[in-house]
């Protein structure tokens, strides 16, 4: 059952618990207006403070045995889904039979117990998804299937993040379609917006009693300009707009700020110079929390920057890249698990384990499998087993020591 409480204007809808395989409620997504910097709360109490109290108080966690309970949650995020033609034809395959158009959950369906076991499962929408599937394209400009959003939210997906090279690829008209699809899914979304208002809310997910976050940026547009009176519609990577948005975002509330970038360069497993230099800028504000990189199609370090976790690069989770087109590892992603823990200091959180759970793309029917449980399952097709191991050996090599792999 959701938990709702009132911040101003804003509602923030609490979400965490869900066990895996169990029905999850409608997902979560709350805006809390970001114009407001100062919430109010009890005399002389503003800010990040009063948001704080008002969500205790609000919620009826003001008891003194729950306020010296330390506060949890597990977080998922996931890299980059990236519907190509052949991936869009499987889904279309999928759903004859039914009713729908398209169907991409038997994609999803080998990992969606990990997703929907996560109190809070973040992904990266990389494409526009199409309002009625009228006009849909693939590479180099996407318009992806709508049941992409039903299927997002079947897997367990709470939110994505939306702000990357191809969020232009339609024009405002693709901006506004991809966010009404992914609102009648029930899925959360930030890094594009509607309207100038739209665009100062922040995403923010109560969850566990814990009211967390969600920043998306991107660093670039495949060549396209947004509008100079619209420059919303996208937000771009700039890093005193994302301290600003952070800053408002702790204002409204929000006790742990997630930021998710668009960045890097294609195919490179090594963090760029530029991706480390605006990662540690980034760190070294008090206001975020953790960073979680896309873009590269290959999966990049996960590493500690001023003692933030920064997730360079989740890799591919659904394409249809692998070494037919590109580097080997394009087939590899990676679902990272977070557990973030409330420290002695009430209202300071802190990623306190990091785990690793290779994924890989099996094509042609592109099921995006969890590496360690399909080596372990003895119906695995005998053929794919030596492209897992190696798979799950690309990936061990580039995420480091900092995060468990399973295996």
């Amino acid at each position: 059952m959701l938990a709702a409480v009132f911040l101003c204007a804003g509602l923030v809808l609490g979400i965490g618990g869900s066990l895996a395989g169990q029905p999850r409620p409608p997902v979560a997504t709350v805006t809390a207006p970001a114009a407001s910097r100062t919430l109010v709360g009890p005399a002389g109490v503003a800010g990040h403070d009063a948001g704080r109290l008002a969500i205790e108080r609000g919620s009826e966690l003001a008891a003194r045995p729950e306020r010296l309970r330390r506060r949890s949650l597990t977080v998922a995020v996931t890299g980059d889904l990236l519907p190509h033609s052949p991936v869009v034809a499987q889904a279309r395959a999928n759903a004859q039979g039914t009713r729908a158009e398209y169907d991409f959950r038997p994609m999803l369906a080998p990992v969606r117990p990990l997703l929907r076991s996560a109190d809070l499962a973040l992904c990266h929408l990389e494409v526009p998804l199409a309002s009625d599937n009228s006009d849909l394209s693939s590479y180099p400009v996407f318009n992806a299937p709508r049941e992409l959003g039903a299927a997002l939210a079947d897997a367990g997906y709470d939110g994505c993040s939306t702000a990357s090279n191809h969020s232009y690829d339609q024009g405002s008209e693709g901006v506004r379609n991809t966010l009404a699809v992914l609102d009648e899914a029930g899925v959360g979304h930030t890094g594009t917006a509607r309207s100038r208002e739209e665009a100062r809310r922040q995403r923010l997910y109560e969850v566990n009693g814990v009211t967390i976050a969600h920043l998306s940026y991107a660093t670039w547009l495949n060549g396209f300009t947004l509008p100079a009176d619209r420059p919303w519609l996208v937000a771009q990577a700039e890093v005193a707009r994302i301290r600003a948005d952070a800053r408002r975002a702790r204002h409204a509330g929000a006790e742990f700020v997630i930021v998710s970038l668009h960045w890097g360069a294609e195919y490179v497993a090594e963090p760029t110079a530029e991706q480390r230099q605006l990662a540690e800028r980034l760190a070294a504000s008090q206001l975020i929390d953790l960073l979680v990189g896309h873009h590269a199609h290959v999966v990049q370090a996960v590493e500690r920057v001023r003692g933030k976790l920064v997730i360079f690069g989740l890799g591919n989770f659904l394409s249809n890249q692998s070494a037919a087109c590109c580097p080997v590892a394009t087939q590899d992603g990676v679902i990272v698990q977070l557990t973030i823990k409330e420290q002695p200091r009430r209202g300071a959180f802190r990623v306190t384990r990091v785990r690793s759970v290779p994924t890989f793309v099996d094509r042609p029917g592109y099921r995006i499998l969890a590496v360690h449980r399909a080596l372990r399952d003895g119906g695995t097709d005998p053929a794919l087993l030596p492209l897992l191991q190696a798979s799950l050996q690309r990936t061990t090599d580039a995420v480091g020591t900092v995060s468990e792999v399973a295996r």
